[in-house]
Formats: structure tokens, C-alpha cells, sequence
């Protein structure tokens, strides 16, 4: 749960940093084991051209514009993709809390 910011570009930009950074799920599909490995491997936020940066930042960047960010951004940080034909899972991602606590925290 992000911190509460004290203006609103602010308080959504930690919210979805909270996904894009610290975001897991768990997705069932049916099919080819291929497919399932491929769309885990392309989901997680890091395949984004603008992973690491806030997005309070990014967002002020492309000009309040979503439709400028890179929608792959829009993902959570950690994905598994299990296939329910085969029984197999596949991982992709990691959580990234060495991201998220310089943009929400200051130490005491």
C-alpha cells in the first residue's frame, strides 16, 4: 500500500508505482505451452522502455498524456502465467522494492 501523496499527480503516480513495482499476479490460460512462456516473458512492467522511474515523472514527462507512456508500463512487476492444458507454470518479473522505497520513503 503506497503512502498517500500530498497532491493528486502525486497520489496516483504511487499507486501505480505500487503495480508496476511491487504488483504480482497470477494468470490461468489454455493452450500451447509456447504461448503461455511468451506472454509471460512479455508481461512484467520491466520490458517497458519506461520501467524504473516514477511515473508521477513519467506522466509529467509525455505531458499528463497516457496515451504517450509506453503501454507495457501499465503491467504488474511479477507475473506467472500457468497453463491449465499442460499443467505447467512459467515466471517472469521480480518485485522491485529497491525501487519503491526511494520513491516513498525517507528515512527517520
Amino acid at each position: 500500500m503506497p503512502p498517500p501523496g500530498c497532491e493528486a499527480i502525486d497520489a496516483m503516480g504511487r499507486t501505480n508505482d505500487a503495480i508496476h513495482y511491487g504488483g504480482r499476479v497470477h494468470l490461468t490460460v489454455t493452450g500451447a505451452d509456447d504461448a503461455a512462456r511468451d506472454l509471460a516473458r512479455r508481461l512484467p512492467s520491466s520490458q517497458s522502455r519506461d520501467f524504473g522511474r516514477s511515473f508521477a515523472d513519467i506522466f509529467k514527462e509525455y505531458d499528463y498524456d497516457f496515451y504517450r507512456i509506453d503501454p507495457a508500463l501499465f503491467a504488474p512487476a511479477e507475473v506467472w502465467v500457468s497453463n491449465l492444458t499442460t499443467g505447467r507454470t512459467f515466471h517472469a518479473g521480480a518485485t522491485r522494492f529497491d525501487l519503491l522505497h526511494p520513491l516513498w520513503l525517507d528515512e527517520a
